[in-house]
């Protein structure tokens, strides 16, 4: 007789098995954590690592986040995140995954999420997630070889202002592929043969270099730096039915 399951241990104990979806297996948040910002009241690292970021422009933070309380950035005042360049950062040769619930005020333009360079100058950018207008209103990830910048764009999701959506962005080097997903959707992925660019530029949350036309204009929340690619069950908990993880939760 075999025992019966609680559906809220499912999860944890047998994964999903999609291989184009990371498979299944046990589930550890907190497993090669780089980074975690709770962004409840600053842009300190919640996690041991100490990977604080500095506010520009006075940002603020706001309740009706995803959990708790969330950074709500206006572009046209410059408000923005900024950290030092380090090795938890460098993500060349790394399976890696980012993750970050966004909800945009406006939806003009690109609008930077968070990354390192500017991806209009390919010999120094190194990876972006963001919002492209264009794309049409899509999320999109970016990553640069030193040479060219190779993008895949969600196409599970149309987005819209006032609305938090939870976007995954990875590298699966096994696989030689980058992908993308929101809200818990089958990743869209595309081929990327080549190597991160290892870089010096620094991490900046909500605004790109490019200028402040592409800064993000809106709310961020629980954004996070895996260096291993997170397995679709990870990703399902970190959503965890649209209500978002603190660090204290993962």
């Amino acid at each position: 007789m075999h025992p019966i399951l609680s559906p809220l241990l499912l999860p944890r104990v047998i994964g999903y098995g999609d291989p184009s979806r990371g498979g299944g297996g046990s589930i550890n948040l907190t497993g090669n954590l780089m980074a975690y910002w709770d962004m409840e009241a600053n842009g300190n690292d919640s996690g041991p690592r100490g990977n604080n970021q500095t506010g520009f422009g006075t940002p603020t933070f706001v309740a009706g986040g995803k959990p708790n309380n969330c950074t709500n950035l206006v572009a046209a005042s410059s408000q923005y995140f900024e950290m030092a360049n380090n090795g938890d950062i460098v993500l060349s040769a790394t399976n890696f995954t980012l993750a970050a619930w966004a909800n945009l005020a406006t939806t003009g333009g690109l609008r930077r999420i968070f990354g390192k360079g500017n991806i209009s100058t390919p010999a120094t950018f190194e990876y972006a997630l963001y919002f492209n207008n264009g794309a049409p209103g899509r999320f999109v990830f970016s990553v640069g070889d030193g040479v060219a910048a190779t993008t895949v764009t969600d196409t599970a999701v149309s987005v819209s202002t006032g609305t938090w959506y939870f976007v995954v962005a990875q590298y699966n080097a096994a696989a030689q592929q980058i992908s993308i997903s929101v809200n818990g959707n089958t990743p869209v992925t595309t081929a990327f043969t080549g190597t991160v660019l290892s870089g010096g530029n620094t991490l900046r949350l909500g605004n790109d270099p490019a200028g402040a036309t592409r800064n993000w204009n809106g709310q961020l929340d629980s954004l996070g730096i895996w260096k291993r690619f997170l397995s679709f069950a990870e990703v399902t908990a970190l959503y965890n039915s649209g209500n978002g993880r603190n660090f204290s939760q993962l």
